[in-house]
């Protein structure tokens, strides 16, 4: 009934439902790493045969040599125990990796200043250009609930076991913006006349991704936070500003799409607005969404209801804080190889780039003789 509710309103199923085939702005299926209803975890792929996986073990810190040829030697754990090697790659995710190089001096000078850290190597973009995804949940009252959509019901459907794990999604709904309002804000950010030259112009890109069951991702945001450190003690937690929805972009794009979300699930034009859904049971404070809310109402609504998706990324750039072989710019044997590297804002769950990125990653390593030249 969901295919059918965007197809009223005027969206088609993808050739195969396939949202992976390279172009995704229709209705297609929710791909995700399971089977039989279990999560398919890396090991099962990935083997860690000859690995040592050590729980319950913080980095407290990377071990450098002296200047003037500064080299990573191992990593030492906070209760002293040290590893050594003769390269280290830090995958400690787009909150840790930062924290962990900031507490080693790798980072923007201010910051060593502000916490009495010697600074290493000065490397203003640490922990700058931080990106995530927002997500917004929605739930709706049902014009007639003996009719069993709803989980719970006697309806003899959720008895099955697909429904006993994880969430009831069958289909996805990735869409864009209308190209000349989004013209118009990327402009207005800009100060002026954008032209074509803004990567959200050179083709149509999902913005964002609609599950019917009850959620809004903003997949393409423009709004960059930051990453620092609270103290010099590597148990305390950074701390994130993560800066949502900082752009007129971000706010044009949830204002379209939560009207988008509102139309398809309450309004008239579709079957479930005509059949199915009364209208949002939206939550203290709110009222119910409808297509023609005000902008003011669907600003707070994200403001208020907006959680992360934990899709952090970007705050170890490559380009400024890593160059092409994920080496860290100033240590020729230190690198950063996941999420924090990404660069742009992925449009899509980001597992699977970051997947892909250790391959590439892994590739590298094994091609990478002689040495990597050092940087001066």
């Amino acid at each position: 009934m969901a295919q059918q509710a965007w197809g009223d309103m005027g969206s088609k199923p993808l050739p195969g439902n396939d949202t992976n085939a390279g172009v995704n702005l229709d209705v297609g299926e929710l791909n995700e790493n399971r089977h039989n209803g279990e999560r398919q975890i890396a090991p099962l792929t990935y083997l860690l045969d000859g690995v040592t996986v050590l729980t319950d073990s913080v980095v407290g810190s990377v071990l450098l040599s002296d200047r003037p040829d500064v080299k990573v030697t191992g990593v030492r754990l906070v209760d002293g125990t040290e590893y050594h090697g003769k390269q280290v790659i830090l995958s400690a995710g787009a909150y840790r990796t930062p924290q962990v190089l900031m507490l080693l001096g790798l980072g923007p000078k201010e910051t060593s200043d502000t916490h009495g850290l010697k600074t290493v190597v000065d490397s203003p973009e640490m922990g700058r250009n931080f990106t995530d995804h927002v997500m917004v949940r929605m739930n709706w009252k049902l014009k007639d609930p003996a009719k069993g959509y709803a989980i719970g019901s006697p309806n003899p459907l959720f008895a099955q076991p697909q429904f006993s794990k994880g969430m009831p999604i069958s289909h996805i709904k990735p869409f864009g913006e209308p190209r000349e309002e989004l013209e118009a804000v990327i402009a207005k950010d800009a100060g002026g006349n954008a032209g074509l030259d803004h990567y959200l112009l050179k083709k149509e890109f999902a913005m964002m991704e609609a599950m019917v069951i009850n959620f809004l991702m903003a997949t393409k945001p423009t709004s960059r936070g930051t990453m620092t450190i609270a103290s010099k003690d590597p148990a305390d937690h950074p701390l994130l500003d993560p800066n949502y929805l900082a752009t007129g972009v971000d706010t044009y794009v949830w204002r379209h799409s939560l009207r988008k979300m509102a139309t398809l699930m309450a309004g008239d034009i579709t079957v479930l607005g005509r059949e199915v859904v009364a209208e949002e049971a939206a939550l203290p404070g709110f009222d119910p969404l409808g297509p023609y809310a005000s902008d003011e109402e669907l600003d707070r609504r994200v403001q208020i209801q907006g959680v992360s998706t934990s899709h952090g990324a970007g705050s170890c750039s490559m380009g400024s804080v890593v160059d092409i072989d994920l080496m860290f710019k100033g240590i020729n044997n230190l690198r950063i190889a996941d999420a924090p590297v990404i660069s742009i804002a992925i449009g899509a769950h980001i597992q699977a780039a970051v997947y892909a990125l250790a391959e590439q990653r892994a590739a590298i390593i094994a091609k990478d003789t002689p040495p990597h030249a050092p940087y001066t």
